[in-house]
């Protein structure tokens, strides 16, 4: 059903969930044709009840969809990612709407093997923010021995939007 599916979805999901592997996530968000939005939090536990249900990117996004901005100035909804990707030893995010964006993190891990079993770490990324936050464009240096990686954006309420992973 996934590939037919045209709606915007958001995909929530942690660094080393059992049960959906960051793999398998990729492989699944990638076959819808509509709009998507990623978060990918380190370490965040599987489950159903609070783990998979509490997360303040479920209300955001949801609200975007069924409840609309009224005023220029509110600004409702997710953070939306409009470019990434990697140039030498370096990853970037471009990003507009949204909350403003406070902070971007590289997420990180040296480990290969099992996604279940690796550590991932974080790290600070430059922000260049066109728009005080509401726009923008951050980069980081990928660790030498990362294996795979990918950005946080975390927006003035701390919710989070993530780009895709990358695997060296």
């Amino acid at each position: 059903w996934l590939p037919r599916a045209e709606m915007p979805m958001l995909w929530v999901n942690g660094t080393n969930d059992f049960w959906y592997p960051p793999g398998s996530w990729q492989r699944s968000y990638r076959l819808p044709k509509g709009p998507r939005t990623l978060c990918l939090r380190v370490r965040m536990p599987h489950g159903h009840g609070p783990p998979g249900e509490s997360p303040a990117e479920i209300l955001a996004f949801a609200d975007a969809i069924l409840r609309p901005c009224r005023r220029p100035d509110e600004a409702r909804g997710l953070t939306r990612i409009t470019g990434q990707g990697r140039v030498a030893d370096r990853t970037w995010v471009t990003w507009d709407g949204g909350p403003p964006v406070r902070r971007v993190e590289l997420c990180f891990t040296r480990a290969t093997g099992r996604w279940q079993d690796r550590l991932w770490e974080t790290a600070g990324a430059a922000m260049e923010p066109a728009d005080g936050g509401h726009e923008g464009r951050a980069n980081a240096a990928i660790p030498p021995a990362a294996a795979a990686w990918y950005l946080n954006l975390i927006d003035d309420q701390g919710r989070v939007v993530s780009t895709e992973h990358f695997v060296r």
